[in-house]
């Protein structure tokens, strides 16, 4: 069989198989046949390989590899901040729940990581809203505290 080479657009040949191994070829050289539709790399032509001096580039797999979504919000600040300022027991809740988020994240665990923030954003709510309704009870007594003692004072208020 005669192949004809191209090498920069220049092509040449035909060639035997034994004058290709003769000359020795870079293995990225464009090869062409008869058999051989169009042009392709020599070290791709089985009868090629000991003409070729270089060896073949390693395969490349073009497999899609799985993305990773972005890590979710772990609502770690916010629940220290509900801890400590406002209810301790939903803010330790809101706390448990944002430590687990990074270490499914790491285990690309990336469902349980995104449901762990969503519980930890739930518990974070449910704290601060606590605290804001016992806030504005506190303040609602305290008005009507001082307002009965004011009244009872018979003190102008103007």
């Amino acid at each position: 069989m005669e192949y004809y080479i191209s090498n920069d657009g220049n092509q040449k040949g035909p060639f035997t198989v034994e004058e290709l191994e003769r000359f020795k070829i870079p293995a990225n050289t464009l090869v062409s046949a008869p058999n051989i539709e169009g042009w392709v790399e020599a070290w791709r032509v089985i009868e090629l390989k000991n003409a070729i001096t270089t060896p073949a580039p390693p395969p490349t797999f073009t497999q899609q590899q799985e993305t990773a979504p972005a890590c979710p919000k772990t609502w770690l600040t916010e629940s220290i901040l509900v801890t400590l300022l406002c209810c301790l027991p939903l803010g330790v809740v809101s706390l448990i729940n944002s430590s687990k988020v990074e270490t499914y994240y790491a285990q690309k665990n990336y469902r349980q990581a995104q449901e762990a923030s969503d519980s930890a954003k739930k518990w974070l709510k449910i704290g601060v809203i606590s605290m804001a309704i016992l806030l504005f009870l506190y303040l609602l007594i305290y008005v009507v505290i001082f307002g009965v003692i004011l009244s009872n004072a018979n003190i102008p208020l103007y």
